[in-house]
C-alpha cells in the first residue's frame, strides 16, 4: 500500500462498498487514475467489505413500446443485513440465469459486459469462497473492461496486516475514553454529517470498530472495568483481538475486526496514501474524521478531494415530459369541452350555436333569478356538448396529449435516474467520462517534472 517498504511514488486512493457502482462512484476511480498518471504516482484502492449492503441487487431499465420502467434483479442469494465479508460466494450460474431472463423482458441496455464477467467465473471460484472476494473480482474486471484502465485494491479487513493499523488499534484500546470524547465532540460540531456518537458508560466505551462474524455485525467496546482494558462485544463477550487480527480466518465461530468509516479513512489518509478521493457523502463525513483525528492524535493527514459525476442513460425516441407539460395537458382536457369555440377554427364552428352561447353569457348576470340562471346553465352545457361533439379530433388530440404527458412524466423519472450500474452505459459514454475527468485533472495539476 501507499507507505509500504519498497513502494515508490505518491499513492492515490479511494474506496467504496461492494455493490454495483453508479457513474458517480466510478468517477472517483477514474480520477484516482488520472491523478496518478499526472503526478507520476500509482493507484491503490480499498474495498469496504464490512458494510451491510445487498451486493447482488441490480436495477436495469426496460422499455415496452414508449414506456420505460425499472426492473430490479436479484442475481443471487444475499442477506442485506450481513456484510459481503460474512457471506459465501454464489454460483455464477445463478447470476447468468437471472441476467439472461432479463434480456427477454424488454431491456433497453446491453447486459453483455455483466454476462461476460459472470461467465468468466463459471465452473470455478477463483480464490473467492466468499462474496467480498467474488465482488472484488467482478467489479475490478468490469472496471478494466469498461475503462481500459488497470485496477489494484485491498480489502478494508486486510488493513490489520500492517503494523500501523495494529498500533492504532492498541491506542484505541488503551486511550478509549479520550478517543471517544474527541470523536463525539467532533460529531456534535458537524451535525450535517449525521455521525452517531459512540456510547460511553462508566466502565466501558464504544469504539469505531465492527466485529464481523456469520451474523449481523456487532459493535465493539473497550471494557475498562479492570486495570487492563479489553475488547468485548456489546454483550460482554471477550474479543481476543490479537487472535482476531489473523486475517483469512473465516471460521463461523470466530470474529474479525473491521474499521468503521471514520477510522478507515483516518488510517488510509495517515499511513497508506498521499491523496484520498471521496464522493460527496464521504466528503461530508470526513470533516468529522479530520476534526476527531487531529484533536485526538495530532497526526497529519494526506489531503482529500471530492469527485463525483452525473451520467444519464440515453433513451432515444421515448416521450419525456415535466410537471409543467402535464399540468398544461390537464388544463386543456378540462377546458376544451367548455370552450371549443375558443380552440376550434372559426370556419368549423356552427355560427348559430356560437351566437347563442355568447348571448347567454352576456346576460347571465342580469339578475339573481335562480330559476332563469339554472336554465341558462343547462342551455350552455347543451351548446358546449354539441360544439365538442362536432370536433372529435380536437377532443381526442387533447386526450392523447394528456396520456403522452402522463407517460412522459413517468418516463422522465426513469430517465433522470443516475445510479444505474456503470456497466449498463454505452462504452462511448464511459470513455467520454474518463477523458473528461482526465482533462480536468490535467488542467488543475501541473505534470511531474
Amino acid at each position: 500500500m501507499g507507505n509500504e517498504p519498497n513502494s515508490s511514488g505518491p499513492v492515490i486512493s479511494t474506496g467504496h462498498q461492494l455493490s454495483f457502482w453508479h457513474p458517480g462512484i466510478l468517477a472517483k476511480y477514474l480520477a484516482a487514475d488520472a491523478f496518478a498518471k499526472q503526478i507520476g504516482g500509482r493507484v491503490h484502492h480499498v474495498w469496504v467489505n464490512h458494510d451491510a449492503v445487498d451486493s447482488l441487487n441490480l436495477d436495469i431499465p426496460t422499455r415496452k413500446g414508449d414506456q420505460l420502467a425499472v426492473r430490479t434483479l436479484q442475481l443471487g442469494p444475499c442477506d442485506p443485513n450481513l456484510p459481503a465479508w460474512s457471506q459465501e460466494a454464489i454460483d455464477p450460474g445463478e447470476a447468468i440465469t437471472e441476467l439472461k431472463k432479463a434480456t427477454s423482458d424488454w431491456p433497453c441496455v446491453n447486459l453483455d459486459a455483466l454476462l461476460d464477467v459472470w461467465a468468466s467465473m463459471k465452473g470455478y471460484r477463483l480464490d473467492h469462497a466468499y462474496l467480498d472476494g467474488q465482488m472484488w473480482y467482478l467489479l475490478g474486471t468490469l472496471y478494466q473492461k469498461m475503462t481500459g484502465l488497470q485496477f489494484s485494491a485491498s480489502m478494508a479487513t486486510d488493513l490489520w496486516n500492517f503494523k500501523e493499523p495494529r498500533e492504532v488499534l492498541r491506542r484505541l484500546l488503551n486511550d478509549a475514553m479520550n478517543c471517544v470524547r474527541h470523536y463525539n465532540d467532533a460529531a456534535a460540531r458537524h451535525p450535517e454529517a449525521g455521525i452517531r456518537p459512540m456510547l460511553v458508560e462508566p466502565t466501558r466505551a464504544e469504539l469505531p470498530l465492527w466485529a464481523l462474524g456469520r451474523e449481523p455485525r456487532q459493535r465493539v467496546f473497550a471494557d475498562l472495568s479492570d486495570s487492563q482494558p479489553i475488547l468485548t462485544l456489546e454483550s460482554g463477550e471477550l474479543l481476543d483481538w490479537e487472535v482476531q487480527l489473523e486475517m483469512g480466518n473465516k471460521e463461523p465461530t470466530r470474529w474479525t475486526l473491521a474499521p468503521r468509516a471514520l477510522l478507515l479513512t483516518a488510517i488510509m489518509r495517515t499511513y497508506f496514501c498521499d491523496l484520498f478521493i471521496h464522493g460527496t457523502g464521504g466528503g461530508i463525513y470526513d470533516r468529522v474524521m479530520e476534526d476527531w483525528w487531529q484533536n485526538w492524535t495530532g497526526e497529519p493527514l494526506a489531503p482529500m478531494v471530492v469527485v463525483s459525476a452525473d451520467l444519464y442513460l440515453p433513451f432515444d425516441g421515448v416521450p419525456l415530459a415535466d410537471r409543467a407539460d402535464y399540468d398544461r395537458a390537464v388544463w386543456l382536457t378540462h377546458h376544451l369541452p367548455h370552450n371549443m369555440d375558443r380552440f376550434a377554427p372559426s370556419s368549423s364552428l356552427d355560427d348559430t350555436l356560437v351566437r347563442q352561447k355568447q348571448a347567454i353569457l352576456m346576460h347571465m348576470d342580469d339578475d339573481r333569478d335562480a330559476r332563469r340562471r339554472r336554465a341558462a346553465f343547462h342551455e350552455l352545457h347543451k351548446i358546449n356538448a354539441a360544439l365538442t361533439a362536432s370536433h372529435p379530433l380536437l377532443r381526442d388530440q387533447a386526450k392523447r396529449q394528456l396520456d403522452t404527458a402522463s407517460l412522459g412524466v413517468a418516463n422522465a423519472k426513469v430517465a433522470a435516474k443516475r445510479d444505474w450500474c456503470f456497466a449498463l452505459y454505452p462504452p462511448d459514454q464511459i470513455a467520454a467520462l474518463r477523458d473528461a475527468i482526465a482533462n480536468q485533472v490535467r488542467a488543475a495539476l501541473p505534470p511531474k517534472e
